[in-house]
């Protein structure tokens, strides 16, 4: 067994995205697979590590409060565009469909199992252990003694 150290962080949400493409296929298929590693791509090199371990579990912590119904979906807020005429993300947004309704509101039978593997994969690095600059250091120490 490899080591996740050893693992390239995008062959590891690569595979989990393979996997569901494989298990949802019927609605997320090999070219939304495609399009979507493409976008995971492009969003780590803009963005840096931060989005798998900030923005990714961002998403996840919005889906969590929608299901939960004291929001309805919206993704624009953490950070994501939607599929036009939908509050459903374009990030994986068709695994979102087998959730919610394009008004962002819960469907009525959710696909349990699909909350579960869209989970896995929004907070697959959220606890991903990165060295902190002296900078970020410094922000992290001055925001604690301000809230103090």
């Amino acid at each position: 067994m490899v080591p996740i150290k050893r693992l390239d962080k995008f062959d590891l949400i690569a595979t989990l995205l393979c996997s569901a493409q494989q298990r949802y296929g019927v609605v997320f298929n090999t070219k939304q697979l495609r399009l979507t590693l493409q976008n995971v791509k492009r969003r780590c090199l803009n963005e840096g590590t931060g989005f798998l371990t900030k923005t990714l579990p961002r998403l996840c912590k919005h889906l969590d409060q929608a299901l939960t119904g004291t929001i309805k979906l919206n993704p624009i807020t953490v950070g994501f565009a939607t599929i036009d005429d939908s509050k459903l993300p374009r990030f994986l947004g068709e695994l979102f469909s087998l959730i919610f309704q394009k008004d962002g509101s819960v469907l009525p039978d959710p696909d349990a199992n699909c909350v579960r593997v869209i989970r896995g994969i929004l907070l697959v690095f959220y606890k991903y252990e990165l060295p902190y600059t002296p900078a970020q250091e410094q922000d992290v120490v001055s925001a604690f003694v301000k809230t103090e």
